[in-house]
């Protein structure tokens, strides 16, 4: 029966079909969205010593390659797809602050379940966290009706998803709590991930059902740029020779970017209605983790 409870195919798709048939439960528990994802990324990173996560003559390369990634792959080809196909004013402002936004918090502990390279998923994400904070205020000048970029936004999610956490993770493996934790630690990212997944599909599903006409291209754009993207890096980083856990990293970089912090943004800068296409890209990154976890 415990098996049952760490089977991550399981929880995953149970997290699903629960934020479909039960949505009303997110809007008690959605306060819990961010500290599951906070316990996440904590358990994944007592998985990098603290030798690795202090030798910084490896940072340029990670940096370069996260900012490469988030931006000039996966943001790029979202303004692209923006452009071509979404005329909407205030949908294409919220597409476009998708595009800016930072990686998507996932990254980390996904390269963490798919054996990719968990060093470097850290440093590029903390890297194109920080390009984020000249290149998200800069694709806003494509917006000529927005407000002052709230710079304290981003940093505040800069240091909840990624330096909280590694903090945290030190302290744990300093005080050798891991090793106390290292049994149940699948179960707690599981169910810590059926958390998230759940809030996630549970607080966006009405956005979705009640804006089916005007979104749809949206969700073909979101989808377009998560599964198809996904199997195309897969099979270019393999053609070239990366090395797998790398590519791995390099691949959740390139299709998952924080859609839920482009949301909340876009209700701080202008309105609900250029918030959805990040609620949209949210529901669909659900999606698309449960396809790649199982």
């Amino acid at each position: 029966m415990l098996k049952l409870f760490k089977n991550r195919n399981l929880v995953l798709s149970l997290s699903l079909v629960l934020g479909f048939l039960i949505s009303d439960i997110a809007q008690y528990t959605k306060s819990l969205t961010i500290p599951s994802l906070v316990v996440i990324m904590t358990l994944s990173l007592t998985d990098i010593s603290n030798k690795n996560m202090l030798d910084w003559r490896k940072l340029p390369k990670p940096l370069a390659l996260g900012t490469l990634m988030c931006y000039f792959v996966l943001g790029s080809l979202i303004l692209i797809l923006t452009y071509l196909f979404v005329p909407e004013i205030k949908l294409r402002t919220g597409m476009i602050l998708v595009a800016a936004g930072p990686p998507g918090a996932a990254v980390i502990p996904f390269a963490a379940i798919l054996s990719g390279n968990l060093f470097l998923a850290l440093l590029a994400s903390f890297g194109a966290y920080l390009a984020a904070l000249i290149i998200t205020p800069l694709l806003l000048l494509l917006v000529p009706e927005a407000k002052t970029f709230p710079f304290s936004f981003l940093l505040l999610n800069l240091f909840y998803l990624i330096i909280l956490p590694i903090l945290v993770s030190r302290v744990l493996l300093l005080k050798k709590i891991d090793t106390i934790i290292r049994p149940i630690k699948d179960y707690i990212i599981n169910w810590s991930f059926f958390v998230f997944i759940f809030n996630l599909i549970g607080l966006n599903k009405n956005i979705f059902l009640k804006n089916f006409n005007d979104l749809f291209l949206i969700m073909v754009i979101a989808l377009l740029t998560t599964f198809p993207l996904f199997y195309l890096l897969q099979f270019l980083f393999k053609k070239f020779g990366i090395k797998e856990d790398e590519a791995i990293t390099l691949i959740l970089l390139g299709t998952i970017k924080n859609s839920a912090f482009s949301s909340a943004l876009a209700l701080l800068l202008f309105d609900q209605v250029a918030s959805l296409p990040g609620a949209i890209f949210t529901t669909v990154y659900a999606l698309f983790m449960v396809w790649i976890g199982r």
